[in-house]
């Protein structure tokens, strides 16, 4: 007993690191994706909008740098679903919520 009330003791002493430690990698996620968005010229695209196609944006940039190369049909088709519907909303055919739903992947 004595030595879970320790643990318990001290466990709040590293909460504050820890979460540092998290805030910084998030910061750093962050920024990466950020960079990716203004190297593509989707900067200006709403914060929504990049939220939903996040993950497609990091596969994009990931397969640029060669780190892997897809040929999966599910995923070339899910490309060019981004790409028509940014298109569309950047051309004023839709609105934001049309966009960000027929992009949002349902788990």
């Amino acid at each position: 007993m004595a030595t879970a009330l320790k643990l318990h003791a001290n466990s709040g002493k590293d909460t504050p690191v820890v979460l540092h430690k998290v805030d910084t990698a998030l910061q750093a996620e962050d920024e990466r994706l950020n960079q990716i968005y203004e190297a593509m010229g989707w900067g200006d695209l709403p914060y929504r909008l990049k939220f939903e196609i996040a993950l497609d944006i990091v596969g994009y940039y990931d397969e640029l740098k060669g780190l892997y190369s897809t040929c999966d049909p599910f995923v070339l088709a899910r490309r060019k679903r981004v790409l028509y519907w940014i298109n569309n909303y950047r051309s004023g055919n839709c609105s934001l919520d049309t966009v960000v739903n027929a992009l949002k992947i349902n788990s």
